[in-house]
């Protein structure tokens, strides 16, 4: 009779663990704000100048030594250096530790979005690109706007 009660015992003790973890991981899963493949990936607005278009970093950077913050945008068919001068959010260390110690970024987007910046007529203005900046090194656009200048 006491192995008996002790087996009981001991089963409601399990049985209490399993349903305090199961609510537990079954919390995690939801909620706000929303979740865009495992992580919170808020919206990043870059706001700079589009430096040269075909071109690398050490190329930028021999052309305009003043520019401080130069980013390489690779895309396919191409690439383009962007001198950042403002992100929405966050800091610069954020752009800095995604772009890792090459200051590259992989665009991606419309077709669209990435002739509109690559345009001739883009150069020397004003030019802000919004998107998801992913840890993958991936800036996702979601808009271009190219300023007057």
């Amino acid at each position: 009779m006491a192995t008996y009660r002790l087996g009981f015992f001991s089963i409601g003790i399990l049985a209490l663990l399993l349903g305090v973890s199961v609510t537990g991981v079954a919390r995690g899963q939801g909620g706000w704000p929303p979740l865009l493949g495992g992580q919170f990936r808020p919206l990043t607005t870059l706001r700079g100048e589009i430096v040269c278009v075909g071109c690398g970093l050490g190329e930028a950077r021999r052309a305009r030594p003043d520019a401080i913050h130069l980013y390489e945008m690779r895309y396919a068919g191409g690439r383009l250096v962007m001198n950042v001068e403002w992100i929405s959010h966050q800091s610069r260390q954020y752009l800095d530790d995604v772009a890792g110690l090459t200051n590259t970024l992989r665009l991606r987007g419309p077709q669209t979005m990435i002739e509109e910046l690559t345009d001739e007529t883009a150069r020397s203005k004003e030019v802000q690109v919004t998107g998801i900046l992913r840890s993958t090194r991936t800036f996702d656009l979601l808009d271009v706007d190219v300023e007057a200048g």
